[in-house]
């Protein structure tokens, strides 16, 4: 069963320049997966797209029903 399904994603931050260019991947369940990359290259805006942090431009993201996806803060806030 396929628990998160991204089809021909796409976003900029700037015109005519595209961070994310047609990503498109699936991830199973009980699959584990890890994303490595250079700096600057998208791993943080693909994470905050998942979990609906930001939008995207065009292309689908599906999530399997019961499903839901966290995103922990690379720099956490702690309460006092």
């Amino acid at each position: 069963m396929i628990d998160i399904s991204v089809k021909d994603l796409v976003k900029s931050f700037e015109v005519g320049s595209n961070l994310l260019d047609g990503l498109s991947f699936e991830i199973n369940s009980g699959e584990r997966v890890g994303i490595l990359g250079k700096n600057g290259c998208g791993k943080t805006t693909l994470l905050r797209i998942l979990v609906g942090e930001i939008g995207y431009d065009s292309g689908s993201i599906m999530t399997a029903p019961g499903k839901r996806l966290g995103l922990m803060s690379q720099i956490p806030v702690y309460p006092e």
